[in-house]
């Protein structure tokens, strides 16, 4: 067992990226709904990382 409280270790992965182009939310939830339906498993199970972002809403 180690000595130090924490452990890092590194493995390679794949990392999906959502690259927006678009600020309107209607719009990228649209866009992502079009995507999901043409693949559906495809981000099933995918990790989700998100900075802070305020979405706008109306």
């Amino acid at each position: 067992m180690s000595n130090t409280p924490i452990e890092l270790k590194g493995s390679s992965f794949t990392l999906s990226v959502v690259h927006l182009h678009e600020a309107e939310p209607k719009v990228i939830h649209q866009a992502l709904e079009d995507k999901i339906a043409q693949a559906p498993a495809f981000l099933k199970h995918a990790p989700l990382y998100s900075t802070s972002v305020h979405w706008k809403t109306r």
